[in-house]
Parts: C-alpha cells; sequence; structure tokens
C-alpha cells in the first residue's frame, strides 16, 4: 500500500461545516460546473499529488457527535513518505501521549503502557481509506470517479471537494469526504469526514512542508 494521499484520504475531517456558515460567506460559495475547468483542476490535483515525496505538518482534529457530545480537541504531528514502503504516521501531544502508524497493510497503535498491532482489513474504516489509497496508485490522484461522485466548490482563495461514496459497503461507514485545499497551490489544508451517523471529525493542517521528489 503505497502514495497516501493525506489523508487522505485517510482519516480525515470538520465540526464547523462550510455550509453552515453566514449568508455572506455562503453568497461567496460557487460550485464549479464548467467541464473544461474541472478536468483541469483534477489534472492540477494529480500532477501535485505524484510531485509529492514526503509531508511533515502538525494538525489540530476535531470531533463532534451532532446535538450530543464533543470530544476533546487532539492536536499533534502527522508525517507521510511516499517512498516504498509508505507510511503514514499521526502522533498526539494532547489529550495524551499516542501514535499510530500505518504502513504496508497494517495499523500500529502505541498509547502510554499500550501497544496494538492490527491487519488494515480488521479495522472497518481503515479498510476503505485502503481502497482509496490503492485507488491513488493507480490513478496518481485521490479524485477516483469509480469510487466517488465528485464535487467541486471555490470560495475566495480556497478549493473545496466533496467525495461521496459510490458503493455499498463504504456509504454504510462514510457519508462524505470534505477536503479544503489551496486553490493556486492544491496543497490540502483540512480534511474533513461524515461518517454514516452523521459524526463530524476534522483535521486542520498548519505548518505545512513539503518535500518534492
Amino acid at each position: 500500500m503505497k502514495k497516501i494521499l493525506t489523508f487522505i484520504s485517510i482519516v480525515f475531517f470538520t465540526t464547523a461545516n462550510v455550509f453552515a456558515q453566514n449568508d455572506d460567506f455562503i453568497g461567496r460559495y460557487k460550485e464549479i460546473t464548467d467541464t473544461i475547468v474541472i478536468n483541469k483542476l483534477k489534472s492540477e490535483i494529480s500532477e501535485t499529488f505524484k510531485k509529492i515525496g514526503s509531508i511533515e505538518c502538525n494538525y489540530l482534529m476535531k470531533k463532534e457527535i451532532p446535538m450530543l457530545y464533543k470530544f476533546p480537541d487532539t492536536k499533534g504531528k502527522m508525517r507521510y513518505k511516499k517512498s516504498e514502503p509508505s507510511e503514514l504516521y499521526w502522533s498526539s501531544d494532547s489529550p495524551q501521549k499516542s501514535n499510530f502508524t500505518l504502513k504496508n497493510d497494517s495499523i500500529e497503535f502505541v498509547k502510554p503502557n499500550e501497544f496494538k498491532k492490527m491487519a488494515v482489513d480488521e479495522h472497518p474504516i481503515f479498510r476503505e481509506v485502503s481502497q482509496i489509497i490503492k485507488s491513488g496508485e493507480k490513478y496518481g490522484s485521490f479524485v477516483d470517479e469509480s469510487m466517488f461522485s465528485v464535487r467541486f466548490d471555490k470560495c475566495e482563495g480556497d478549493l473545496y471537494v466533496t467525495l461521496y461514496p459510490k458503493k455499498s459497503r463504504m456509504k454504510k461507514i462514510i457519508d462524505h469526504f470534505y477536503l479544503k485545499m489551496d486553490y493556486a497551490t492544491k496543497v490540502v489544508k483540512q480534511i474533513n469526514v461524515y461518517d454514516a451517523s452523521k459524526t463530524e471529525t476534522s483535521i486542520i493542517l498548519s505548518d505545512v512542508k513539503i518535500t518534492n521528489f
């Protein structure tokens, strides 16, 4: 398993949905429907992805069950390297020290006084994430329209890509993925995941450092 895009694809995405913001903001939020523009965006995203050799950044992860519970924010660092074997590593500094590594077809979780290793297929969400990773390997991009219905939106200097699963197995777990990236550079700023129960998880990336091939 290689060519992991942040997370891609992976994991994962916001407690503050852009559509729920004020009317003035919504007025500036425009869906992109021009086929020529969309195809150009897909090509640019693919080229950006292909050039990435490694990524390091800080992250802030938020998770909330609407109307029920807000989990403590998690802060830490993310590191991804595309070289074979590819590896995605997340470390948490708060609320507790922990880390996990996704490498090849296994996941390792490390917490104080605890170590767990499992195959990707043992975890339903990571099983689906692995399929996205393999798609990225095959097509050189996370925008795989055999797996997702895709919507592109633009607001000011940002591009928003929403991925709706097509396959029934993934639909049972994920409602949609939602990525925010810089329109000019196509570098991801934020990744959102809404699971089938509408639980919201967001990962906000900062101080992103990218090394290209």
